[in-house]
């Protein structure tokens, strides 16, 4: 039988063959903030321009009729 906590008693001593994975640490790391490479700003389009433009995609412009 493997021991799954590294630290108890019947393992104290022995070698293991999986290194140990703190599980909570890994955790931390996976959620970290993400960094933020690219800001771009769209210029302000009016709202009668962009229901132009919807009305002249291909595939809006099927929903917009």
């Amino acid at each position: 039988m493997t021991c799954l906590v590294p630290f108890c008693k019947q393992c104290e001593g022995k070698t293991f063959k999986t290194p140990w994975v703190d599980e909570l640490e890994r955790a931390d790391e996976l959620t970290e903030p993400l960094g933020v490479k690219k800001l771009s700003f769209v210029p302000q389009i009016s709202d009668a321009e962009m229901a132009e433009l919807q009305a002249e995609d291909p595939d809006l412009g099927l929903v917009v009729e």
